[in-house]
């Protein structure tokens, strides 16, 4: 079988050493909290944009911390090298972090555009929504010289941890005086139909926690539409995810013969006590829309319920 994309990962926090394979269309991350999941969607989203942006920008941005606090710790030491590589065909993106400094080996451009929305934005929207008023107060001369310095140093910080999440572009279509009035779901629901109807063709998606405020019925409309723009427009769609119902919907659209089970990866993502760094697991996909294996974490939960 031919490898679409492979990613290295090397002393990247709760991960030691693991090298898996990703597909050009679908990529479904699950697994218990603290696992690695988003740290994983977060490092390919960085390697998406590395042609772009500098490493150190595209961490601080993600997690308002520098590359080298990122570096995995063992016994109180920092592992060195830290390594994030992805391959696509010809192309290839990756970087070298080791006790003498920051390489970037290669960055090939491997999508058009690159997007994420991440774990939280309903309440970026909700921040952005008050600040919004606030700043209408400010033109108004409403507020005091003190409250408008202290709401700039707020906006400056605020804007760089939304820009990963909504590109303005993308922000500036959305009717943000609604969000206060709007149900919470119906919000995320529309973020992320506006993000992948607006996406360039041959973009990367990356979505944190798609049943975010959603009920199952909605959850299972959101991943059609998902779907159905990943076909349409050669997306890669990265998503991390505690629903069971997420899953199901796609391996569903691969029963029906909407998508082929060679689109959809599936990675099962484990940590323990016993097992203190984090194991990616590829769990195989038939194309009758059967799991190889059970989904054991989500059976972990129905046996401690009943």
């Amino acid at each position: 079988m031919v490898v679409e994309m492979e990613l290295r990962i090397l002393n990247w926090r709760c991960i030691a050493d693991e090298k898996i394979e990703l597909s050009k269309k679908i990529n479904i991350f699950f697994g218990k909290n603290s696992t690695g999941k988003s740290s994983v969607a977060y490092a390919i989203y960085m390697l998406g944009r590395l042609h772009e942006k500098d490493p150190e920008s595209l961490v601080s941005s993600l997690f308002g911390e520098r590359l080298q606090s990122l570096v995995r710790i063992e016994n109180g030491d920092r592992k060195y090298p830290l390594e994030l590589s992805l391959k696509s065909d010809d192309r290839e993106s990756s970087i070298i972090l080791d006790s003498d400094g920051l390489k970037v080996k290669k960055k090939d451009q491997i999508w058009s555009e690159t997007y994420m929305a991440i774990a939280g934005r309903y309440g970026l929207l909700l921040t952005y929504s008050a600040l919004s008023d606030f700043l209408s107060s400010v033109m108004k001369d409403e507020v005091s010289k003190e409250e408008k310095k202290k709401t700039i140093k707020l906006l400056s910080a605020f804007l760089s941890a939304i820009n990963p999440s909504l590109r303005s572009s993308l922000l500036a279509t959305y009717p943000i005086s609604e969000v206060k009035d709007s149900p919470s779901g119906l919000v995320d629901y529309t973020i992320l139909n506006l993000m992948v109807s607006k996406a360039k063709n041959n973009s990367l998606i990356v979505i944190e926690e798609p049943e975010s405020h959603k009920n199952p019925v909605m959850q299972i409309e959101l991943m059609k539409n998902l779907i159905k723009a990943v076909k349409e427009k050669n997306l890669t769609l990265v998503l991390t995810t505690h629903s069971e119902t997420i899953i199901h919907t796609v391996l569903k659209e691969i029963e029906e013969g909407y998508i082929s089970s060679d689109d959809v990866k599936f990675h099962h993502f484990i940590r323990s006590e016993q097992k203190s760094w984090t194991e990616i697991k590829e769990i195989n996909v038939h194309e009758d829309g059967s799991l190889e294996e059970p989904l054991e974490d989500f059976i972990e939960a129905f046996v401690e319920l009943f």
